[in-house]
C-alpha cells in the first residue's frame, strides 16, 4: 500500500506513515489485520480490544483511519462510531462484522462509517478500502490546510477582498473591507453587496456581471 494519509501534499502537509487504529478483541483477527496493512511499511497499526481504550487512544493520539469490530466487549462498533468521529473529526471509521444485512450497511453509512466490511474480506479488498479512506482523509486535511493558508493571506492583504455567492450576498470579507466600510467582517456576511454599496445606476450591470461569472466562471470587468 503506497499511500499514507499524512502524505497528501508536498505543499504544506508533512509526509508520514498512515496511522491506523484497529479496535477488535479477537487477537488473531487483529494480528491478521496488522500483518496485511503494515506489509510495505507505509502504515502504522495500533491495536486495542475495547471501545473505552479506543476512545482514550483517539483523544490522546488521534488516527487517520479506525477499523472497528461491530461487536466489542464493552460497547458496539455502531455506538462507538459517533464518539470516535467526535474525538477525531477529520478521520474515517471502517466497521467490520461477521454478518451484515443491507439494513445494517445502510445504518452504518448513515452513522458516518466510511464502509462496512465482512470479516471474510480478501486482503486486497481490505487494502483498497483502507487506501480509499486514507486518501479521503488526506484530501480533506489538505483542503483544510489550503483554506487556512488562503484565509491567512486574505486577512493580511492590503486590498479589499470579498467572496460573494450568486445572489451577491457577502460570504467572505477581509479586515481591509472593515477598514474601508466600518462594517465588521462577521456583520457583513449575508449582506447584499449590490444593494448596500453599488450605486443605483450601476446595480443592474453589477448583477449581470455576477450572473456571468456564476454561469460561465469567466470574470468580467465592471467599470
Amino acid at each position: 500500500m503506497a499511500l499514507a494519509a499524512g502524505a497528501a501534499s508536498e505543499r504544506g502537509l508533512p509526509r508520514r506513515r498512515g496511522q491506523l487504529l484497529v479496535v477488535d478483541d479477537h487477537a488473531d483477527l487483529a494480528d491478521n489485520l496488522r500483518e496485511i496493512l503494515e506489509d510495505d511499511g507505509a502504515i502504522e497499526v495500533t491495536v486495542v480490544g475495547r471501545g473505552g481504550q479506543a476512545l482514550e487512544h483517539a483523544r490522546a493520539r488521534g488516527y487517520d483511519v479506525a477499523i472497528v469490530d461491530v461487536k466489542l466487549p464493552d460497547t458496539s462498533g455502531v455506538e462507538l462510531l459517533p464518539r470516535l468521529r467526535d474525538a477525531v473529526p477529520d478521520g474515517e471509521v471502517i466497521l467490520i462484522t461477521g454478518f451484515a444485512t443491507i439494513d445494517a450497511a445502510i445504518a452504518a453509512l448513515r452513522g458516518g462509517a466510511f464502509a462496512l466490511l465482512l470479516k471474510s474480506f480478501r486482503p486486497e479488498e481490505l487494502r483498497t478500502t483502507v487506501e480509499q479512506a486514507l486518501l479521503k482523509v488526506a484530501l480533506r486535511r489538505e483542503r483544510d490546510w489550503l483554506e487556512r493558508r488562503y484565509r491567512a493571506l486574505v486577512d493580511v492583504a492590503d486590498v479589499m477582498v470579498l467572496g460573494l455567492d450568486p445572489s451577491c450576498a457577502i460570504r467572505l470579507a477581509n479586515p481591509k473591507f472593515t477598514a474601508l466600510t466600518g462594517v465588521p467582517t462577521h456583520a457583513a456576511r449575508g449582506l447584499d453587496l449590490a444593494e448596500e454599496w453599488i450605486a443605483d445606476s450601476d446595480r443592474a450591470r453589477f448583477r449581470e456581471a455576477g450572473d456571468d461569472v456564476a454561469r460561465r466562471g469567466a470574470p468580467r470587468e465592471v467599470e
